[in-house]
This record gives structure tokens, C-alpha cells and sequence, in this order.
């Protein structure tokens, strides 16, 4: 799920009032040992732990992204300085709040790398969370407010994926799927194709990717 800034501080500001028994949203200010710069609406009482967080006390359960989507440079070179500083900042954001390899090693070069990783995590916990966090924040929402024509989820690690020109966003539309109805955007066809690139034909098996849980527990779902 993707919201516009505003609309996104409003939504961590007023949905934990709202959400039923059973759920939680987690954030990088209520979890700090939380390893993601952005939003998760998890299910209590479930477990989709990825193999890097598997040592990390917070709330594993299963999730919905939230994330939020800021105004981005319309010119290409200011485009490129911006995404290049922020994922630097998430990469260095993640070495600190995560001490793991995203797989369990299994070789001895593996664990060497492991050990490398783990040792940079305990050299990049010395910087402060928070003093990181405000440095994403202040960059990932530098443009805001600046009249671009664009907007992005920075914290995807591909640029101009996660992307959309306002005029394609806006107004949104009221869409029904099953028994809800969400907004999405105006000109969803184009939005779609800039993600996914051709999303209505399926991916031959092999090119499939997901998540790759290290442990699993849908008691609850």
C-alpha cells in the first residue's frame, strides 16, 4: 500500500486508534529495532521472519507494506543524486538494525561473509537511530512542496519502479475488489506498466521471485 506523505503521517498519526484487536503497525519510531525505513501492518499471533531479522526482537507477523510517496526531481541529474544519497542511507539504515546475511550461510565462504556483515553491523550501530532516521527523512522528502511532476517510493531499490507522474496519479479512482472498495490511481494502466512492465502475462516459472521466509507460522490467517 503507497500513500502521498501527508497522507501517509496521517494514516501512522490515526489508524492504531482504529485497527481491531489482532493487528499492529509497526514503524521505525514505535520498533526501533525495526530493520525497514518505512511501514508494516502485521497480524499477531503469525510469523513471516525472513533469515537477517530471525535474531531481531520485534513483531514478525505477517504484513502489508505501507509506504510513503514523496515528490522526486524532475531534472535527471538532481533525479540521480537523490536516489544514489538515499539508498546509501537505507543501506547503511539496514547494516545498523540488522546483524545478519539475508541467507543462512552454508559454505565456508558464506560464513566468512557473515562474519564480515556482523562485524560491520556492531561499527555501524555506533550511529544513533534516530540521527539516521532524520537524515532519510530529510533527504527522501527534500522535493516535496517544489511543484515536480513526479512522485516515487525511495525506498525501493530501483529507481523510477515505484514511480508515477502526478498527472497519473490524480484524481484518484474509486476501484471495488471483492467485497472493499480502495483508491488507486487515475491511470492505474501506466502506473502498472512502469512497476511490472508487461503485468498481464505471467512470468515463466523460473523468473518468479518472492520473499524466502526462514520461519512460517499462519495459525492465525
Amino acid at each position: 500500500m503507497a500513500l502521498a506523505r501527508k497522507n501517509y503521517i496521517r494514516f501512522l498519526e490515526e489508524a492504531p486508534q482504529y485497527l481491531p484487536n489482532g493487528y499492529f503497525l509497526q514503524t521505525p519510531y514505535n520498533e526501533k529495532n525495526n530493520p525497514y525505513y518505512y511501514s508494516k501492518l502485521r497480524i499477531d499471533g503469525t510469523s513471516f521472519t525472513e533469515y537477517c531479522n530471525h535474531k531481531i526482537k520485534m513483531h514478525h507477523g505477517v504484513y502489508v507494506d505501507i509506504f510513503p510517496y514523496d515528490e522526486v526531481p524532475d531534472d535527471e541529474k538532481d533525479n540521480l543524486k537523490q536516489f544514489d544519497n538515499v539508498q546509501k542511507l537505507i543501506r547503511l539504515y539496514s547494516l545498523r538494525q540488522s546483524p545478519d546475511v539475508s541467507m543462512k550461510p552454508s559454505t565456508a565462504s558464506q560464513y566468512l561473509k557473515a562474519a564480515i556483515r556482523r562485524l560491520a553491523h556492531y561499527m555501524a550501530y555506533l550511529i544513533p537511530h534516530d540521527y539516521l532516521c532524520k537524515k532519510l527523512e530529510e533527504e527522501i522528502t527534500r522535493y516535496n512542496g517544489t511543484g515536480q511532476s513526479a512522485m516515487a517510493c525511495l525506498n525501493f531499490p530501483k529507481r523510477k519502479t515505484e514511480y508515477i507522474k502526478i498527472a497519473d496519479l490524480y484524481p484518484l479512482r474509486k476501484w471495488k475488489f471483492g467485497d472493499v472498495y480502495a483508491y488507486i490511481p487515475n491511470n492505474y494502466d501506466t502506473y502498472l506498466k512502469t512497476h511490472y512492465g508487461d503485468y498481464m502475462t505471467l512470468p515463466k516459472p523460473e523468473n518468479r521471485f518472492g520473499h524466502k521466509p526462514y520461519k512460517v507460522d499462519l495459525d492465525r490467517v
